[in-house]
């Protein structure tokens, strides 16, 4: 009798409250919509059950239960149900002779209607259907049931798919259709869902529905609802999938328990989510849709994962397409980033999902917030939650996706242990949100070091998560190791790095904690036409100068020179920040130093250089610039198209400006190479003179018109002898001419006529 029991526990939308028919033993039968099945023509959708078994047979109407609201009155319902059964019953009686008159109800939610609604069709509450018919007298022997079973078996109408007969039908949408059928090679029932692909002459929708469930197809996994097989059908396809017997949908599960999991269900629902997302993410697939209704609670309580319909590679490109963005859109378990229409997301929209998900186990609504620091936690709705449940939902559904967990890994994970607001088990966060805007490379927090008792700079490297979660935490590793240099280095000026951790699958690196603002917040303050004083630019230049010939000197370069990696302190003070001490005897660092491009020498854009301290001292002196007037000196396509030989000149800075600054500026960031300073310890040299007093290296002022080859540096006393000998030459050649009276040079004429 097995194959005739159709119903399922989960996503039979058209019979709410069918769960109560599941109890019933196998030796009763249960047929949804019998006269359709039976290849009658109905007008309508007929929302009946027919019930076969040794009590006889039942006829249900479970059109009250269906809708929300009552559709008709509950005599026109009366009327169809015995019209039916009248049907029901010519069919079944040329068969079996004898048959007790069918037993008629009307399916009623517990503790409405009562009684009876005609003569021969009473109401019964859905929680009694099945102590209504197991309760009733016997009515057919064993061979009567018997036979009605195999008549009923041969006679149903089935639909084939390939090797499947489908059986009855389980829910309809306007996109798709689900169907319960059989496996005829096997005898095993499987669930058969009819895909309509839309129109659609670019075929992106209908590519990406079949990519989806192929992805689907390729993933096995105790927590994710096995897809067997997929059969294309001209505008359609079909997909076949596992049948989880007595499974309901998550959404079901938490209406039928409004608010009332138990803390422990909710975890173990939680973490069987988090085992099948972990699974997918490492074969680098993300689902992209996870919602209530895309989820199973089988009836030993565990949860599978399905629909795997818009799930993409996590290293796919995928076009965009409007209606994924309107599908998104409509749901609140869709991440924020959604909602600007991207397509280009990783697996943290899981993770978003997910957040979402565990806050509405828990209180039974979803969070509804447009303001993060309004949002309303959830130990406010459930009194005793744990507190750390607060810490580790608020960081799931974070606005910003940098700042949410990077993986499910570390969701899971955090979930398993209880999050604790250390980091590490040392570094409490002393603020939950980063101290400023999410930067393209890293989030920068303050922490309180527990074991010292000093605050200290968190920065968390952000490192996309894609790829399987061993190859990510190698690559966190290989992040962090260029770093390890930092510690041996000690300068001033040079920011000291405490130490390094991979926490919850991000790179931490903890730093000793500086005062201050960085230049590019220092000259965003100034009006856009106005950059900082010539005289704080000179020093500047000249402690920043000081601390790269350090770093140069301990054989290393810095390639990424810019105002957003040097703080100054109220008093002055600079301290050079976000270092990775590349070696020069280390190959390949072009590739491998972050940079800028506003800052990079011409040799870098080419790739005919790798960096050094020539290509430091151009971006020093493209910072110098910047601060000065506010602007870049280049334009970037330019430096693109250099060509060695061919001066390209800055656009010049302003008159005001002191000569002899500017004249250093225009040297360090001269686009030949050997035109520029050679060393760190030349620019400090430069800067450090009193330039008000005009008295400088600079008083021959180099045109920058003039070849480079022109320029070269000639010692103080070399100039002071040319000039006493040009003096002296001048005197005697207009004593000579008796341009100049003897009289008015007495000692040089006493000289001369010695």
């Amino acid at each position: 009798m097995a194959e005739l029991r159709t119903i399922q526990k989960s996503e039979i939308r058209d019979f709410t409250g069918i769960r109560y028919l599941l109890a019933l033993g196998d030796h009763y039968a249960i047929i949804p919509n019998p006269l359709q099945a039976l290849g009658y023509r109905t007008p309508g959708p007929a929302h009946q059950i027919l019930v076969v078994g040794p009590s006889g047979l039942h006829l249900l109407s479970y059109e009250l239960i269906y809708h929300l609201e009552p559709p008709q009155h509950f005599l026109t319902l009366a009327q169809e149900l015995e019209r039916s059964a009248a049907q029901l019953y010519d069919f079944v009686s040329r068969f079996v002779p004898q048959l007790p008159a069918l037993q008629l109800s009307i399916v009623v939610r517990d503790g409405n209607i009562e009684g009876e609604a005609t003569s021969y069709v009473s109401f019964v509450a859905w929680s009694k259907v099945r102590s209504r018919i197991e309760e009733s007298p016997l009515q057919l022997s064993e061979d009567q049931v018997a036979t009605l079973l195999d008549i009923l078996k041969a006679e149903v109408s089935f639909q084939r798919v390939d090797r499947y007969h489908i059986l009855c039908e389980l829910a309809r949408t306007p996109e798709q259709t689900q169907f319960l059928a059989i496996n005829t090679v096997d005898d095993r029932p499987v669930l058969l869902r009819e895909v309509r692909l839309p129109y659609d002459p670019d075929e992106l929708n209908r590519n990406a529905i079949i990519r989806g469930a192929k992805l689907a197809q390729s993933l096995e996994h105790p927590n994710i609802v096995r897809t067997e097989k997929l059969i294309p059908k001209e505008d359609r396809f079909f997909i076949v999938s596992e049948w989880c017997e007595g499974g309901i949908s998550l959404k079901q599960y938490m209406s039928d328990h409004p608010g009332q999991i138990p803390l422990t269900t909710a975890i173990q629902l939680i973490k069987d989510l988090c085992q099948a997302l972990m699974y997918a993410h490492d074969q680098g697939v993300i689902h992209r849709h996870l919602t209530p209704e895309n989820m199973l609670v089988t009836a030993e309580h565990h949860l599978k994962v399905f629909h795997f319909d818009v799930a993409k590679k996590a290293d796919m490109h995928t076009l965009r397409s409007t209606d994924f963005k309107k599908l998104t859109q409509e749901t609140p378990y869709a991440a924020p980033e959604y909602m600007i229409g991207t397509h280009q997301v990783d697996q943290r929209v899981d993770v978003y999902a997910v957040g979402v998900i565990f806050y509405e186990l828990l209180t039974g609504r979803k969070p509804s917030h447009y303001d993060e620091s309004l949002w309303e936690p959830p130990s406010k709705i459930i009194p005793g939650l744990p507190g750390y449940m607060d810490q580790l939902i608020a960081r799931a559904i974070r606005f910003d996706k940098e700042q949410r967990f990077s993986t499910i890994h570390a969701f899971y994970s955090a979930l398993e242990k209880g999050v604790s607001e250390l980091i590490g088990s040392r570094y409490r966060l002393l603020q939950e949100a980063p101290l400023k805007p999410a930067s393209k490379n890293s989030l920068l927090y303050q922490a309180l070091d527990e074991q010292t008792g000093q605050r200290v700079a968190l920065k968390k490297l952000l490192i996309p998560p894609v790829g399987e979660h061993r190859a990510r935490q190698q690559l966190l590793r290989q992040s962090l190791e260029p770093l390890q240099a930092l510690r041996y280095l000690h300068h001033p000026a040079l920011i000291t790095l405490h130490d390094t951790l991979i926490e919850d699958d991000d790179a931490y690196v903890v730093m000793n904690w500086v005062e201050g603002r960085d230049l590019r917040d220092t000259l965003q303050k100034r009006p856009e036409d106005q950059g900082l004083l010539p005289e704080e630019v000179r020093q500047l230049g000249s402690q920043l100068a000081d601390v790269l010939d350090y770093i140069h000197q301990q054989g290393y370069v810095h390639g990424d020179i810019k105002p957003e990696n040097v703080m100054r302190s109220d008093g002055g003070k600079i301290t050079l920040l976000d270092f990775i001490p590349w070696s020069k005897a280390e190959t390949g660092l072009l590739l491998k130093i972050p940079k800028t491009m506003r800052y990079m020498a011409p040799e870098l854009l080419n790739g005919s250089q790798t960096p050094d301290e020539q290509t430091d001292i151009f971006a020093l002196g493209v910072l110098m610039y910047e601060l000065l007037s506010h602007r870049f000196p280049y334009d970037i396509a330019h430096l693109r198209s250099f060509t060695p030989g061919v001066p390209c000149l800055p656009d010049p800075l302003s008159e005001e400006i002191p000569e002899s600054l500017r004249q250093v500026v225009y040297k360090a960031l001269s686009t030949e190479r050997h035109a520029r300073f050679q060393r760190f310890q030349q620019i400090q040299a430069a800067l450090e003179v009193d330039f008000a007093l005009g008295n400088t290296l600079w008083q021959s002022r180099v045109s920058l018109e003039s070849p480079p080859e022109t320029v070269r540096e000639i010692p103080r006393p070399i100039w002071w002898l040319a000039g006493l000998g040009l003096t002296l030459a001048l005197v005697y050649t207009a004593q000579t001419l008796y341009l100049i009276s003897p009289a008015a040079l007495p000692v040089l004429e006493e000289q001369f006529y010695e």
